[in-house]
């Protein structure tokens, strides 16, 4: 067979020295202010198709006062910042799940960088997190 075009003659990005991507938290807190709970940066040589990034927020004790909760899943690439999902909860009834996911895959370039951060700006009670990505890593 002749190649005609190298563009043709590569293989998918999954035959391309694939390995799964992973990044999770969950836990119980209180209150707190902005906080990271975790990052990923993709490698050099490399590029990172997002397939999944869900995240969920559940009161797990009512707060006096509530405020509000919020979940961030956010890509930072160069000087600019994105916000991949977003999820905010001001309710202060228990065990009420919020649960959000990504609309849509994304693929990442080298040194791009995606975060998850969370907020509770509450007075008392505690709130479960889980916040989560896997991705597909791979030759660029």
């Amino acid at each position: 067979m002749k190649v005609t075009s190298y563009a043709v003659a590569r293989p998918a990005f999954y035959d391309r020295n694939a390995a799964s991507a992973v990044a999770v938290y969950l836990a119980q807190t209180g209150p707190h202010a902005v906080t990271t709970r975790w990052t990923y940066t993709v490698a050099s040589g490399k590029k990172l198709n997002v397939e999944v990034t869900p995240c969920r927020i559940l009161r797990q004790t009512v707060a006096a006062p509530v405020g509000l909760v919020a979940v961030e899943v956010q890509l930072t690439s160069g000087a600019s910042l994105l916000v991949m999902l977003s999820n905010y909860m001001t309710d202060n009834v228990p065990n009420v799940p919020y649960q959000k996911d990504s609309s849509a895959s994304y693929t990442m370039y080298s040194s791009e960088t995606l975060t998850s951060v969370s907020v509770d700006i509450s007075t008392g009670g505690v709130v479960q997190y889980s916040i989560t990505m896997k991705g597909t890593l791979f030759d660029a």
